[in-house]
Protein backbone atom coordinates (compact mmCIF):
# COMPACT_ATOMS: atom_id res chain seq x y z
CA UNK A 1 0.00 0.00 0.00
CA UNK A 2 1.29 3.48 -1.02
CA UNK A 3 2.29 6.13 1.87
CA UNK A 4 2.30 9.48 1.10
CA UNK A 5 5.67 11.33 1.43
CA UNK A 6 5.49 13.87 4.83
CA UNK A 7 5.74 17.57 3.85
CA UNK A 8 9.83 17.29 5.31
CA UNK A 9 10.37 14.85 2.84
CA UNK A 10 8.54 16.52 0.16
CA UNK A 11 10.83 19.65 0.84
CA UNK A 12 14.02 17.98 0.85
CA UNK A 13 13.26 16.56 -2.26
CA UNK A 14 12.53 19.87 -3.96
CA UNK A 15 15.02 21.82 -2.79
CA UNK A 16 17.71 19.07 -4.57
CA UNK A 17 16.07 19.74 -8.12
CA UNK A 18 17.69 22.37 -10.87
CA UNK A 19 14.74 24.07 -11.43
CA UNK A 20 12.95 26.88 -9.60
CA UNK A 21 9.68 25.86 -7.70
CA UNK A 22 7.33 27.74 -5.23
CA UNK A 23 3.54 27.54 -4.25
CA UNK A 24 1.00 30.07 -3.21
CA UNK A 25 -1.83 30.16 -1.68
CA UNK A 26 -5.22 31.10 -3.85
CA UNK A 27 -4.37 34.81 -2.51
CA UNK A 28 -1.02 34.11 -4.40
CA UNK A 29 1.19 34.45 -1.15
CA UNK A 30 4.07 32.12 -1.74
CA UNK A 31 3.94 29.50 0.50
CA UNK A 32 7.04 27.23 -0.67
CA UNK A 33 10.29 28.47 -2.07
CA UNK A 34 12.98 26.27 -3.17
CA UNK A 35 16.62 26.68 -3.08
CA UNK A 36 17.03 26.66 -7.10
CA UNK A 37 14.18 29.23 -6.68
CA UNK A 38 16.59 30.98 -4.28
CA UNK A 39 19.84 30.85 -7.11
CA UNK A 40 17.45 32.11 -9.85
CA UNK A 41 16.10 35.29 -8.13
CA UNK A 42 18.59 36.34 -5.72
CA UNK A 43 15.49 36.26 -3.09
CA UNK A 44 15.89 34.06 0.28
CA UNK A 45 13.61 31.75 1.01
CA UNK A 46 12.83 33.73 4.28
CA UNK A 47 12.26 36.76 2.08
CA UNK A 48 9.93 34.90 -0.24
CA UNK A 49 7.46 33.11 1.90
CA UNK A 50 4.47 35.15 3.09
CA UNK A 51 4.67 37.78 0.03
CA UNK A 52 2.60 37.92 -2.81
CA UNK A 53 4.42 36.22 -5.97
CA UNK A 54 4.67 39.96 -7.89
CA UNK A 55 6.75 41.51 -5.47
CA UNK A 56 8.97 38.67 -5.69
CA UNK A 57 8.69 36.60 -9.46
CA UNK A 58 8.10 40.16 -10.63
CA UNK A 59 7.32 39.91 -14.55
CA UNK A 60 5.76 42.21 -17.44
CA UNK A 61 2.98 40.05 -16.85
CA UNK A 62 2.40 40.68 -13.21
CA UNK A 63 -1.59 41.08 -12.79
CA UNK A 64 -2.92 40.54 -15.85
CA UNK A 65 -1.67 37.52 -18.29
CA UNK A 66 0.04 36.05 -15.59
CA UNK A 67 0.59 32.31 -16.39
CA UNK A 68 -0.32 30.93 -12.23
CA UNK A 69 -3.41 33.23 -12.20
CA UNK A 70 -4.67 31.97 -15.33
CA UNK A 71 -3.66 28.57 -13.72
CA UNK A 72 -6.01 29.33 -10.55
CA UNK A 73 -8.70 30.81 -12.02
CA UNK A 74 -9.18 27.91 -14.51
CA UNK A 75 -7.56 25.21 -13.11
CA UNK A 76 -5.70 24.67 -16.27
CA UNK A 77 -1.82 23.65 -16.11
CA UNK A 78 0.56 25.47 -18.32
CA UNK A 79 3.75 24.65 -19.55
CA UNK A 80 7.17 25.93 -21.38
CA UNK A 81 5.84 29.40 -21.20
CA UNK A 82 8.98 31.81 -21.81
CA UNK A 83 9.23 35.06 -20.04
CA UNK A 84 11.42 37.63 -18.44
CA UNK A 85 11.89 38.59 -15.00
CA UNK A 86 13.34 40.84 -12.74
CA UNK A 87 15.96 39.51 -9.78
CA UNK A 88 16.74 40.81 -6.76
CA UNK A 89 19.39 42.89 -8.23
CA UNK A 90 17.16 44.21 -10.85
CA UNK A 91 18.92 42.29 -13.46
CA UNK A 92 16.64 40.68 -16.01
CA UNK A 93 16.23 36.76 -16.53
CA UNK A 94 14.65 34.49 -19.06
CA UNK A 95 13.00 31.93 -17.17
CA UNK A 96 10.79 29.13 -18.39
CA UNK A 97 7.16 28.60 -16.87
CA UNK A 98 4.75 25.92 -15.90
CA UNK A 99 2.25 26.34 -13.79
CA UNK A 100 -0.24 23.84 -12.44
CA UNK A 101 -3.56 23.69 -9.78
CA UNK A 102 -2.11 22.80 -6.06
CA UNK A 103 -4.63 19.90 -4.45
CA UNK A 104 -4.67 18.64 -1.10
CA UNK A 105 -4.90 14.84 -0.28
CA UNK A 106 -8.31 15.17 -0.68
CA UNK A 107 -8.24 16.75 -3.89
CA UNK A 108 -9.50 20.19 -2.83
CA UNK A 109 -8.29 23.07 -4.80
CA UNK A 110 -5.41 24.82 -2.23
CA UNK A 111 -3.18 27.03 -4.69
CA UNK A 112 -1.20 26.82 -7.38
CA UNK A 113 2.50 25.72 -7.74
CA UNK A 114 5.00 27.42 -10.36
CA UNK A 115 8.01 25.79 -11.85
CA UNK A 116 10.51 27.90 -13.88
CA UNK A 117 13.36 26.97 -15.77
CA UNK A 118 16.84 29.31 -15.95
CA UNK A 119 16.97 30.06 -19.83
CA UNK A 120 20.10 31.86 -19.62
CA UNK A 121 22.17 29.52 -21.39
CA UNK A 122 19.40 28.79 -24.47
CA UNK A 123 19.88 32.62 -24.42
CA UNK A 124 23.18 33.18 -24.72
CA UNK A 125 23.54 29.92 -27.85
CA UNK A 126 20.84 32.06 -28.99
CA UNK A 127 22.46 35.20 -29.35
CA UNK A 128 25.92 33.96 -29.96
CA UNK A 129 24.40 32.13 -33.40
CA UNK A 130 23.16 35.50 -34.36
CA UNK A 131 26.13 37.47 -33.14
CA UNK A 132 24.12 39.87 -31.64
CA UNK A 133 24.83 41.36 -28.04
CA UNK A 134 21.83 43.79 -26.49
CA UNK A 135 21.98 46.48 -23.76
CA UNK A 136 21.89 43.83 -20.86
CA UNK A 137 25.50 42.25 -22.11
CA UNK A 138 27.03 45.83 -20.32
CA UNK A 139 27.56 45.90 -16.59
CA UNK A 140 27.22 48.81 -15.64
CA UNK A 141 26.64 50.50 -12.23
CA UNK A 142 28.53 53.63 -11.67
CA UNK A 143 26.68 56.44 -12.34
CA UNK A 144 28.98 57.18 -15.68
CA UNK A 145 28.78 53.76 -17.52
CA UNK A 146 24.81 53.91 -16.17
CA UNK A 147 24.83 57.47 -17.98
CA UNK A 148 25.71 56.08 -20.97
CA UNK A 149 23.33 52.96 -21.09
CA UNK A 150 20.80 55.71 -20.37
CA UNK A 151 21.32 56.96 -23.86
CA UNK A 152 21.99 54.04 -25.56
CA UNK A 153 18.42 53.32 -27.05
CA UNK A 154 17.60 56.32 -28.45
CA UNK A 155 21.19 55.88 -30.05
CA UNK A 156 20.10 53.14 -31.57
CA UNK A 157 16.86 54.25 -32.93
CA UNK A 158 18.78 57.32 -35.00
CA UNK A 159 20.71 56.66 -38.38
CA UNK A 160 23.60 59.27 -36.25
CA UNK A 161 27.20 58.12 -37.06
CA UNK A 162 28.40 57.47 -33.94
CA UNK A 163 32.18 57.80 -32.35
CA UNK A 164 32.89 55.99 -29.45
CA UNK A 165 36.15 56.71 -27.29
CA UNK A 166 38.00 54.51 -25.09
CA UNK A 167 41.31 53.17 -23.97
CA UNK A 168 41.75 49.55 -25.35
CA UNK A 169 40.05 47.27 -23.56
CA UNK A 170 36.90 49.38 -22.54
CA UNK A 171 34.35 47.40 -24.69
CA UNK A 172 34.08 49.73 -27.44
CA UNK A 173 33.12 46.67 -29.79
CA UNK A 174 30.17 45.70 -27.47
CA UNK A 175 28.90 49.43 -27.06
CA UNK A 176 28.70 49.48 -31.04
CA UNK A 177 27.23 45.70 -31.26
CA UNK A 178 24.96 46.65 -28.74
CA UNK A 179 23.51 49.55 -31.21
CA UNK A 180 23.36 47.42 -33.67
CA UNK A 181 20.78 44.91 -31.75
CA UNK A 182 18.80 46.87 -30.75
CA UNK A 183 18.69 49.33 -33.74
CA UNK A 184 15.87 48.92 -36.93
CA UNK A 185 19.38 47.64 -38.49
CA UNK A 186 19.06 44.45 -35.92
CA UNK A 187 18.52 41.55 -39.10
CA UNK A 188 21.14 43.39 -41.48
CA UNK A 189 24.63 42.86 -41.09
CA UNK A 190 27.25 44.02 -38.72
CA UNK A 191 30.73 44.70 -40.33
CA UNK A 192 33.73 45.03 -38.56
CA UNK A 193 36.57 46.41 -39.86
CA UNK A 194 39.94 46.57 -37.93
CA UNK A 195 41.74 49.68 -39.36
CA UNK A 196 44.67 49.80 -37.08
CA UNK A 197 46.32 46.07 -37.89
CA UNK A 198 45.80 46.25 -42.17
CA UNK A 199 48.53 47.92 -44.25
CA UNK A 200 47.44 51.10 -46.31
CA UNK A 201 46.57 48.93 -49.61
CA UNK A 202 45.26 45.93 -47.95
CA UNK A 203 42.88 48.28 -45.92
CA UNK A 204 41.59 50.45 -49.18
CA UNK A 205 40.80 46.96 -50.85
CA UNK A 206 38.83 45.93 -47.49
CA UNK A 207 36.70 48.79 -47.34
CA UNK A 208 35.51 49.68 -51.06
CA UNK A 209 36.66 46.08 -52.54
CA UNK A 210 38.61 45.93 -56.65
CA UNK A 211 37.19 48.43 -59.09
CA UNK A 212 35.88 45.65 -60.83
CA UNK A 213 34.14 43.45 -57.81
CA UNK A 214 32.91 46.44 -55.99
CA UNK A 215 32.81 43.85 -53.08
CA UNK A 216 34.02 45.79 -50.45
CA UNK A 217 33.16 45.86 -46.52
CA UNK A 218 31.33 49.29 -47.39
CA UNK A 219 29.19 47.84 -49.88
CA UNK A 220 28.58 44.65 -47.89
CA UNK A 221 27.20 47.07 -44.98
CA UNK A 222 24.48 48.14 -46.80
CA UNK A 223 20.94 48.33 -44.55
CA UNK A 224 23.50 47.29 -41.83
CA UNK A 225 26.09 48.88 -39.93
CA UNK A 226 29.86 49.73 -40.25
CA UNK A 227 31.99 49.58 -37.30
CA UNK A 228 35.37 51.31 -38.25
CA UNK A 229 37.37 49.53 -35.32
CA UNK A 230 40.96 52.00 -34.78
CA UNK A 231 39.75 54.34 -37.03
CA UNK A 232 42.42 57.29 -36.38
CA UNK A 233 45.12 54.74 -37.74
CA UNK A 234 43.19 55.29 -41.65
CA UNK A 235 46.08 56.82 -43.62
CA UNK A 236 45.37 60.58 -44.52
CA UNK A 237 44.88 59.36 -48.63
CA UNK A 238 42.24 56.80 -47.67
CA UNK A 239 40.35 58.92 -45.15
CA UNK A 240 39.71 61.33 -48.04
CA UNK A 241 38.19 58.42 -49.94
CA UNK A 242 36.45 57.52 -47.41
CA UNK A 243 35.01 61.13 -46.54
CA UNK A 244 33.59 60.86 -50.10
CA UNK A 245 32.13 57.56 -49.75
CA UNK A 246 30.43 58.35 -46.12
CA UNK A 247 26.82 59.88 -46.75
CA UNK A 248 24.24 60.91 -44.14
CA UNK A 249 22.65 57.85 -43.32
CA UNK A 250 19.31 56.66 -43.95
CA UNK A 251 17.13 53.08 -43.56
CA UNK A 252 18.68 52.14 -47.12
CA UNK A 253 22.35 52.79 -46.48
CA UNK A 254 24.96 52.38 -44.29
CA UNK A 255 25.63 53.48 -40.99
CA UNK A 256 28.52 53.81 -39.16
CA UNK A 257 30.33 53.39 -35.85
CA UNK A 258 34.06 54.21 -35.46
CA UNK A 259 35.58 53.63 -32.07
CA UNK A 260 38.96 54.94 -31.14
CA UNK A 261 41.56 54.70 -28.35
CA UNK A 262 42.92 58.25 -29.55
CA UNK A 263 41.49 61.55 -29.16
CA UNK A 264 40.92 62.24 -32.71
CA UNK A 265 40.46 66.74 -32.00
CA UNK A 266 44.11 66.21 -31.48
CA UNK A 267 45.09 63.82 -34.16
CA UNK A 268 43.36 66.91 -36.56
CA UNK A 269 45.40 69.84 -34.68
CA UNK A 270 48.30 67.54 -35.49
CA UNK A 271 47.19 67.23 -39.32
CA UNK A 272 47.23 63.57 -39.27
CA UNK A 273 43.05 63.29 -39.38
CA UNK A 274 41.35 65.39 -41.88
CA UNK A 275 38.52 67.23 -39.95
CA UNK A 276 35.99 66.63 -42.38
CA UNK A 277 36.39 63.29 -42.28
CA UNK A 278 36.38 64.37 -38.26
CA UNK A 279 33.32 65.65 -37.90
CA UNK A 280 31.42 63.70 -40.45
CA UNK A 281 32.38 61.12 -37.45
CA UNK A 282 31.81 63.43 -34.49
CA UNK A 283 27.88 63.01 -34.49
CA UNK A 284 27.58 61.39 -31.48
CA UNK A 285 30.26 61.15 -29.28
CA UNK A 286 30.19 58.21 -26.58
CA UNK A 287 33.89 58.19 -24.24
CA UNK A 288 33.91 55.30 -22.17
CA UNK A 289 35.53 55.76 -18.76
CA UNK A 290 38.69 53.36 -17.92
CA UNK A 291 38.11 50.15 -15.47
CA UNK A 292 40.19 52.86 -13.10
CA UNK A 293 37.61 55.19 -12.60
CA UNK A 294 34.34 52.38 -12.74
CA UNK A 295 35.79 50.22 -9.34
CA UNK A 296 32.57 49.66 -8.24
CA UNK A 297 31.40 48.13 -11.55
CA UNK A 298 33.99 45.73 -10.73
CA UNK A 299 32.38 42.63 -8.52
CA UNK A 300 29.31 42.63 -11.11
CA UNK A 301 31.64 42.63 -13.74
CA UNK A 302 33.21 39.58 -12.21
CA UNK A 303 29.95 37.91 -11.59
CA UNK A 304 29.25 38.23 -15.17
CA UNK A 305 32.54 36.65 -16.38
CA UNK A 306 32.20 34.07 -14.10
CA UNK A 307 28.78 33.06 -15.08
CA UNK A 308 29.71 33.35 -18.36
CA UNK A 309 32.83 31.08 -18.08
CA UNK A 310 30.70 28.64 -16.24
CA UNK A 311 28.12 28.46 -18.81
CA UNK A 312 31.16 27.84 -21.16
CA UNK A 313 33.59 25.32 -19.49
CA UNK A 314 30.50 23.13 -17.70
CA UNK A 315 31.70 24.18 -14.31
CA UNK A 316 30.03 25.95 -11.48
CA UNK A 317 32.75 27.72 -9.66
CA UNK A 318 30.91 29.95 -6.78
CA UNK A 319 33.06 33.18 -7.84
CA UNK A 320 35.90 34.83 -5.71
CA UNK A 321 37.41 34.60 -1.92
CA UNK A 322 37.31 37.98 0.31
CA UNK A 323 41.37 38.08 -0.58
CA UNK A 324 41.05 37.58 -4.50
CA UNK A 325 38.45 40.08 -4.73
CA UNK A 326 40.51 42.64 -2.38
CA UNK A 327 43.53 42.38 -4.67
CA UNK A 328 41.55 42.74 -7.98
CA UNK A 329 40.19 45.81 -6.82
CA UNK A 330 43.56 47.30 -5.56
CA UNK A 331 44.98 46.26 -9.16
CA UNK A 332 45.06 49.58 -11.66
CA UNK A 333 44.24 47.17 -14.40
CA UNK A 334 45.30 49.66 -17.78
CA UNK A 335 44.01 46.98 -19.94
CA UNK A 336 40.53 47.49 -18.46
CA UNK A 337 37.99 45.56 -18.54
CA UNK A 338 39.73 43.33 -20.91
CA UNK A 339 42.75 42.53 -18.64
CA UNK A 340 39.77 41.70 -16.06
CA UNK A 341 38.32 39.38 -18.30
CA UNK A 342 41.75 37.47 -18.83
CA UNK A 343 42.80 37.45 -15.03
CA UNK A 344 39.86 35.98 -14.47
CA UNK A 345 40.03 33.29 -17.30
CA UNK A 346 43.62 32.42 -16.31
CA UNK A 347 42.27 32.30 -12.44
CA UNK A 348 39.21 29.68 -13.59
CA UNK A 349 41.49 27.25 -15.00
CA UNK A 350 43.99 27.12 -12.52
CA UNK A 351 41.45 27.06 -9.62
CA UNK A 352 41.58 24.20 -7.51
CA UNK A 353 38.79 24.64 -5.36
CA UNK A 354 34.89 25.93 -5.75
CA UNK A 355 36.20 29.63 -5.22
CA UNK A 356 39.14 31.72 -6.81
CA UNK A 357 41.47 32.56 -4.26
CA UNK A 358 44.34 35.45 -4.61
CA UNK A 359 47.08 32.46 -5.89
CA UNK A 360 45.09 31.65 -8.69
CA UNK A 361 44.97 35.48 -10.01
CA UNK A 362 48.21 35.83 -12.35
CA UNK A 363 51.25 37.40 -11.25
CA UNK A 364 51.35 40.73 -12.34
CA UNK A 365 47.63 41.18 -10.52
CA UNK A 366 48.97 39.50 -7.22
CA UNK A 367 52.41 41.38 -7.36
CA UNK A 368 50.57 44.63 -8.50
CA UNK A 369 52.23 45.63 -11.07
CA UNK A 370 51.27 45.52 -15.19
CA UNK A 371 51.91 42.75 -17.21
CA UNK A 372 54.96 43.62 -19.22
CA UNK A 373 54.42 43.77 -23.14
CA UNK A 374 57.47 41.89 -23.64
CA UNK A 375 55.83 38.85 -21.26
CA UNK A 376 53.69 36.11 -23.60
CA UNK A 377 50.17 35.13 -21.80
CA UNK A 378 50.49 31.58 -20.40
CA UNK A 379 50.63 28.78 -22.81
CA UNK A 380 48.50 26.08 -23.30
CA UNK A 381 51.10 23.65 -22.20
CA UNK A 382 52.09 25.69 -19.05
CA UNK A 383 48.07 26.24 -17.91
CA UNK A 384 47.59 22.16 -17.83
CA UNK A 385 50.70 21.64 -16.55
CA UNK A 386 50.25 24.26 -13.71
CA UNK A 387 46.47 22.18 -13.01
CA UNK A 388 48.18 18.90 -13.22
CA UNK A 389 50.74 20.12 -10.45
CA UNK A 390 48.12 21.55 -8.29
CA UNK A 391 46.12 18.16 -8.60
CA UNK A 392 48.72 15.71 -8.09
CA UNK A 393 48.74 14.32 -11.39
CA UNK A 394 45.36 13.49 -11.03
CA UNK A 395 44.00 13.64 -14.80
CA UNK A 396 40.31 13.40 -13.46
CA UNK A 397 40.79 16.26 -10.96
CA UNK A 398 42.80 18.62 -13.08
CA UNK A 399 40.48 17.99 -16.35
CA UNK A 400 37.52 19.05 -14.38
CA UNK A 401 39.34 21.94 -13.15
CA UNK A 402 40.11 22.56 -16.77
CA UNK A 403 36.75 22.39 -17.63
CA UNK A 404 37.15 19.57 -20.13
CA UNK A 405 36.72 15.88 -20.38
CA UNK A 406 39.86 13.43 -19.14
CA UNK A 407 40.17 12.05 -22.67
CA UNK A 408 40.43 15.47 -23.78
CA UNK A 409 42.83 16.61 -21.20
CA UNK A 410 44.54 13.18 -22.08
CA UNK A 411 44.78 13.96 -25.51
CA UNK A 412 46.39 17.04 -25.28
CA UNK A 413 48.79 15.90 -22.45
CA UNK A 414 50.04 13.93 -25.06
CA UNK A 415 50.22 16.04 -27.93
CA UNK A 416 52.10 18.69 -25.65
CA UNK A 417 54.65 15.91 -24.45
CA UNK A 418 53.47 15.86 -20.99
CA UNK A 419 54.33 13.01 -18.69
CA UNK A 420 54.12 12.62 -14.71
CA UNK A 421 57.41 12.77 -13.35
CA UNK A 422 58.90 9.88 -12.33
Amino acid sequence: MRQDLEPKMVNLILDNVADGVFTVDPHFKITFFNAAAEQITGFSHDEAVGRPCFEVFRTPLCGQDCPLRHTLHTGEKVKSFEVDILTSTRKRQSVSVSTAPLLDGEGNFVGGVETFRDMSPIEDLRRAIRHQFTFDDIVAKSATMRQIVASLPNVARSNATVLVEGSAGTGKELIANAIHGASRRRDGPFVKVSCGVLPSAILESELFGSDDAQSGRLRAATHGTLFLDDVADIPLPLQAKLFGALEPADDEGVRVIAATKHDLSQRVQAGSFREDLYYRLNVVVLHLPNLAERREDMPLLVDFFIDRLNLRMGRNLQGLTHGAMSMLLQHPFPGNVRELENALEHAYIVAAGSRIGPDDLPAHVRDGAPPSPGTPPRSERQLIQSALERHMWSVPRAAAALGMHRTTLWRKMKRLGLERPA
